[in-house]
């Protein structure tokens, strides 16, 4: 009978230690992985939490403090996970800066702003929404149903 040799004898090293080793390497590469927009987008989340905390915290109770402390590394480890995320959120955080740039505190300036009356406003919003959201069941079904393959953009078509 012949016994296969373990990992741990291969390396010489006991198989608690192998274990711990082997997750320093991947602790290690995740963060080392992470790229340059990465860390600005988690820094940016970061300015943001802690404005508004230092701004809004005495209008905050403990549930409302308590979802902006979390929401802070849930929405950087989202972004980190799905970059198109840190995207979506960049748009809408410009977005909503824009709408609060164009109402200046006066809520009946929604009917006189041609940004507010037409795109941002409440009523807008959601027309807009309900069309993109109709325009992209659309697009999805067309491309459900198509024969042809989808590709990744930029990527030529196979030879």
């Amino acid at each position: 009978m012949t016994l296969a040799a373990s990992p741990a004898s291969e390396t010489g090293l006991a198989p608690q230690t192998e274990t711990l080793h082997a997750k320093q390497r991947i602790s290690t590469a995740y963060w080392t992985s992470r790229s340059w927009g990465d860390w600005l987008f988690a820094a940016l989340l970061i300015l943001a939490g802690f404005f508004a905390w230092q701004k809004f915290h005495v209008f905050m109770d403990g549930y409302e403090k308590g979802i902006l402390i979390g929401a802070v590394p849930s929405l950087i480890f989202l972004g980190w996970l799905w970059r198109p995320l840190q995207k979506l959120m960049g748009l809408s955080t410009a977005l909503a800066l824009l709408g609060i740039y164009l109402y200046q505190g006066d809520l009946y300036r929604a009917e006189q702003v041609f940004g507010l009356k037409y795109f941002l406003s409440s009523q807008s919003a959601i027309l807009w929404m309900c069309v993109c959201f109709a325009l992209a069941c659309v697009f999805y079904w067309l491309s459900l149903l198509s024969k042809t393959q989808a590709r990744p953009w930029g990527k030529s078509p196979p030879n």
